[in-house]
C-alpha cells in the first residue's frame, strides 16, 4: 500500500510539474482543439517580443484563442498599450502569424500587415470575410472573441457594413536611394518583416529595390534536403559600380518561431564577389546580419537566401 501511495504521489507531482512548466495553458474563453490552441499560446509571445515595448514578452495578456482544427486560428490580446487581433495559419509543420490588426480604443481597426486601413466598425465578421479568414473560423470568433462580438454589434446598429478600404493590389517596394548616407529601408517580404541599412557608399546616384519571399514547401526545412527559410532579390539601378563599405545590416523578422539550436546563414550572389554564407545572430525571432564590403555592379540582379543548419556556416 505504501508503494502504491508513493507511485500515485509521484504521478501527481509529475503532472503538476508538467502543467506549471508550460508557458501558457488553455483559457476559459479559448475555443478549438486543445493541441492547436496551446501551440498558438506558446508561439505568440516569441513572435511579439520584437514588436512590443516590454523587456520580456510576458507583458502580453492573451484574452482568447480560437481555432477550428483546420490549420487556422485567431488570437485576441492586449498589453496595456494596445490591443490586437492576430491571424495564424499552420504551414510547413509550424504556426505562422500572417496578419496583425491593431485596434484603437474605440474598437476600430488601425492597420494590418496586408496594407488595409481604418475599418471603422472594427474586426467584424464582415471584416474577417474581406481579409480572407475561413468561414468556420469566423463563426467561432463571433462566439468567443469579444472584439469581434462588439464589432458585429456596431454593424447591426449601423444597419450594415461601411465602405471597406482594400489593399488595391500588391504593395510596391520603394527604391532605396544609395546616394544618401546610411541609406536604409524596409522591403516587401510579407508576412516577414525585413529591413536593410547600407554601409557608407560612394554613389553619386543610384537606387536598389529589394523584395523577399517565403520558401516553397520543397525548398523548406520540412522536405528532405531542404533548408531554406527566406529568399531575397534585388534590382540595382546605376550606370557605374557602387562600392559599399563594410557594415551593411540586414534584419529579418520571421512569422513563425525559429529553432534557436540552428545557425541561420545568409548568402548573396551577383555582387562583385559572392557574399557569405554569413551566420546571423538571433534575438526576439529576428535574425541580424552584418555584411562585409562589397560592390554593386551596374543594373545588377541580386539573389539572396537564408538557410538554417545545425552547424556554423562561417
Amino acid at each position: 500500500m505504501g508503494t502504491m501511495r508513493t507511485i500515485i504521489a509521484w504521478l501527481v507531482v509529475s503532472t503538476l510539474g508538467l502543467v506549471s512548466g508550460l508557458p501558457h495553458v488553455t483559457l476559459a474563453d479559448d475555443a478549438g482543439p486543445g493541441k492547436e490552441v496551446r501551440a498558438i499560446h506558446r508561439a505568440l509571445p516569441s513572435l511579439l517580443s520584437a514588436r512590443i515595448n516590454h523587456p520580456h514578452p510576458s507583458g502580453v495578456q492573451i484574452d482568447a484563442v480560437v481555432s477550428t482544427g483546420l490549420g487556422a486560428g485567431l488570437v485576441q490580446w492586449h498589453d496595456g498599450v494596445w490591443s490586437e487581433l492576430d491571424r495564424f495559419e499552420y504551414r510547413y509543420q509550424t504556426w505562422w502569424l500572417l496578419d496583425s490588426y491593431q485596434l484603437r480604443t474605440d474598437g476600430s481597426v488601425c492597420c494590418g500587415n496586408d496594407a488595409r486601413r481604418a475599418y471603422m466598425l472594427g474586426p467584424s465578421s464582415y471584416f474577417l470575410t474581406q481579409v480572407g479568414v475561413p468561414q468556420s473560423l469566423i463563426e467561432s470568433a463571433a462566439q468567443h472573441l469579444s472584439v469581434v462580438q462588439a464589432a458585429d454589434e456596431r454593424m447591426r446598429e449601423r444597419g450594415g457594413p461601411e465602405r471597406f478600404w482594400g489593399a488595391g493590389g500588391d504593395p510596391i517596394s520603394p527604391a532605396i536611394d544609395l546616394s544618401r548616407q546610411n541609406a536604409r529601408g524596409n522591403f516587401d517580404s510579407s508576412p516577414y518583416e525585413a529591413t536593410i541599412a547600407f554601409g557608407r557608399t560612394d554613389a553619386a546616384s543610384g537606387t536598389i529595390t529589394l523584395r523577399g519571399r517565403a520558401p516553397t514547401e520543397a525548398e523548406s526545412w520540412v522536405t528532405y534536403g531542404g533548408n531554406s527559410y527566406f529568399f531575397l532579390s534585388g534590382k540595382a539601378q546605376s550606370t557605374v559600380p557602387i562600392h559599399v563599405a563594410a557594415g551593411t545590416t540586414i534584419d529579418v523578422w520571421f512569422p513563425f518561431v525559429l529553432d534557436s539550436s540552428l545557425y541561420y546563414g545568409l548568402t548573396i550572389a551577383h555582387t562583385d564577389k559572392p557574399i557569405g554564407p554569413i551566420d546571423g545572430t538571433l534575438k526576439d525571432n529576428v535574425v541580424h546580419f552584418v555584411l562585409p564590403a562589397f560592390t554593386l555592379l551596374p543594373d545588377a540582379i541580386l539573389m539572396g537566401e537564408i538557410e538554417g543548419d545545425p552547424f556554423r556556416h562561417e
